[in-house]
């Protein structure tokens, strides 16, 4: 069975609630076209980031490489170009559907994790 580091839902709603405030400042400054986006996106993305590693799972026969436990299909990628365009909207526009995705995979393994725990 997997252990989950942070399992519980109020871990993903911090990162969550902490995005959607984020995320607000993001497409107002976006908006009036305002350069405190970049650091604002900075500061998005390390939470993103942070979110990822609070979703690890650890198996201890496990050799490979688990840090993409909730990371969305190509993520590294998307957050690479997210990275080269953030005062872009299309980039914080990726950024929205890469938090989305991470949710619902975490959420996912969560629902799945109580369920084993039963």
């Amino acid at each position: 069975m997997l252990n989950y580091k942070n399992r519980d839902h109020e871990v993903l709603n911090s990162y969550w609630d902490k995005w959607l405030g984020l995320s607000d400042e993001i497409a107002a400054a976006l908006k009036q076209k305002d350069r405190k986006v970049v650091p604002l996106m900075e500061t998005a993305i390390n939470n993103y980031s942070e979110m990822l590693s609070s979703f690890v799972f650890i198996e201890p026969t496990a050799v490979e490489d688990t840090s993409q436990a909730i990371e969305p299909l190509n993520g590294h990628e998307r957050l690479l170009f997210i990275r080269e365009k953030m005062n872009r909207e299309f980039a914080y526009i990726q950024l929205k559907a890469l938090y989305s995705e991470a949710q619902k995979k975490a959420v996912s393994l969560l629902a799945r994790n109580m369920i084993k725990s039963r």
